[in-house]
C-alpha cells in the first residue's frame, strides 16, 4: 500500500509538471486580439479580447490567466511610455534619463489589477486597471519638482491689469474687480490643441508660472492628480474637484512643445489668483481642463 501511494504521488507530480509546461507554452499572440486602452480620472482602463487555441484544455485555463496579464502589461506599457509627463517629456524620456525612475517603473506596472476574466468559447475577455494617482500610482514615482517654489503674491500690474488701471479711484478697485474667493478654477480648452499630461502647468499672459508641480505638495499632487480632464460642462467631476463655486474661464492659448500647458489672460490671472482663499484652493489641485472629447 505504501509503495502504491508513493507511485501515485510520483504520477501526480509528473502530471502537474507536464501540465505546467503545457500551460507555460500556450501561445496567445497569434490570434485576432483586441485591446481598448484609455485613462480617465487618473486611472488606466484596459479591456481586451484574446483568442484562445481551440485545443486548450480546461485545466490549462489557470495558466492562461498569467499569460493574459503578461500580454496586457506589454500592451499598456507601450501606451504609458508614450504618455506626456509635461510640456517637453514623455514617460519614455524619463526611462532613458532617470535611473531612479527605471527602478520604480516596473513596481508601478506590477500594481496592475485584473478586474474580470471571462472565458467565452475560443476567447477570453478581460478588464484591467492601473492607477496613475494614489499610493501605488505613477505620479508618486515620477521625479517631478514637487513644491520647490513658494507662491508670491501678484504685483499691481498683474493684479489690476491694463484694462482696469484707468478705472481705479484713490487706490480702490471698482465694483467687479475686487477679488472673489473661488473654490477652484475651470478652464475651457475646447477647440484648442491640448494634450493630456501628468504635470501640466498654467502660465500668465506675461509668462509667469501660475500653477504646476513646483507649487504643489507631493502628498497632495500624487494623491489627487494636478488637473482633472473632462469633456463637458456638466461633468460631475467639475463639482467634485473644483467645488461649488469655481472660476470659469476660457484659455488664451496653449503652450509648450507638446501643447500640455495653458495660458491665461491678464484679467483672468488677476481674478483667478487674486484672492488668497482661491489660491489656497487651487494649490489643492482644484483645477479642471475642459477638452475636446
Amino acid at each position: 500500500m505504501k509503495l502504491f501511494r508513493f507511485f501515485l504521488s510520483i504520477c501526480v507530480l509528473i502530471g502537474a509538471l507536464f501540465s505546467f509546461h503545457a500551460g507555460y507554452g500556450i501561445d496567445l499572440s497569434n490570434g485576432q486580439n483586441r485591446f481598448d486602452i484609455y485613462w480617465r480620472n487618473y486611472k488606466y482602463m484596459i479591456s481586451s479580447e484574446i483568442s484562445l487555441p481551440r485545443s486548450l484544455a480546461v485545466n490549462e485555463r489557470y495558466y492562461v490567466r498569467s499569460k493574459v496579464r503578461e500580454i496586457i502589461l506589454h500592451k499598456v506599457s507601450m501606451d504609458i511610455e508614450s504618455m506626456f509627463v509635461d510640456n517637453s517629456r514623455r514617460i519614455r524620456d524619463l526611462l532613458d534619463t532617470s535611473s531612479v525612475f527605471r527602478r520604480e517603473y516596473p513596481l508601478f506596472l506590477d500594481s496592475l489589477t485584473i478586474d474580470s476574466l471571462i472565458f467565452r468559447n475560443n476567447r477570453v475577455e478581460s478588464s484591467a486597471s492601473l492607477a496613475l494617482r494614489g499610493d501605488n500610482g505613477l505620479l508618486r514615482r515620477l521625479p517631478l519638482p514637487w513644491h520647490i517654489l513658494e507662491y508670491s503674491t501678484l504685483t499691481k500690474p498683474e493684479y489690476v491689469g491694463e484694462a482696469y488701471e484707468d478705472d481705479t479711484v484713490k487706490y480702490e478697485y471698482r465694483a467687479g474687480v475686487v477679488p472673489i474667493a473661488y473654490t477652484g478654477i475651470v478652464i475651457d480648452l475646447r477647440g484648442m490643441k491640448i494634450n493630456k499630461a501628468l504635470a501640466p502647468r498654467i502660465f500668465s499672459q506675461n509668462g509667469r508660472l501660475l500653477y504646476g508641480p513646483e507649487f504643489i505638495l507631493k502628498k497632495i499632487g500624487a494623491q489627487r492628480g494636478l488637473v482633472g480632464y473632462v469633456h463637458k460642462m456638466d461633468d460631475a467631476e467639475i463639482a467634485l474637484r473644483a467645488g461649488i463655486r469655481p472660476y470659469f474661464t476660457v484659455a488664451l492659448t496653449t503652450r509648450g512643445q507638446y501643447k500640455t500647458d495653458v495660458v491665461l489672460s491678464r484679467e483672468d490671472t488677476a481674478k483667478a489668483m487674486g484672492h488668497p482663499e482661491t489660491l489656497t484652493n487651487i494649490l489643492k489641485c482644484r483645477v479642471i481642463f475642459i477638452i475636446d472629447g
